[in-house]
């Protein structure tokens, strides 16, 4: 299920008008409208300005409905971010993630005198 699903499948169990959850949200109704029709990626902000409106956590907006929520907000704002990039951004956000956990290990490595 997309994030837009789930927004409109909270928004309609909670007998809110697409207006009704912006004004709550803080955003345009047009926002509402376009996510739950999966027209464009939702940015953090606006999954957490939703997540609030709705009552939530902003990882169950996110997260793939077979994984567990994260247990750190961090780990939520990047899958966020990184849905919202295009496919060749990914890509070198993958590599710049890599590089780092890799320049991370090596500094901990003890070099012989």
């Amino acid at each position: 299920m997309t994030t837009g699903e789930k927004v409109k499948q909270l928004r309609e169990s909670l007998n809110l008008s697409q207006n009704e959850l912006a004004s709550r949200a803080g955003i345009s109704h047009t926002h509402v409208r376009a996510l739950e029709m999966n027209g464009h990626a939702p940015t953090v902000r606006l999954v957490k300005a939703l997540a609030a409106a709705l009552g939530v956590p902003a990882s169950v907006l996110i997260e793939d409905d077979d994984e567990t929520p994260s247990e750190d907000p961090t780990l939520d704002d990047i899958a966020v971010l990184a849905r919202s990039m295009t496919a060749q951004d990914r890509l070198v956000y993958l590599h710049l993630g890599r590089a780092l956990r890799f320049r991370g290990a090596m500094s901990q490595r003890v070099i012989p005198a």
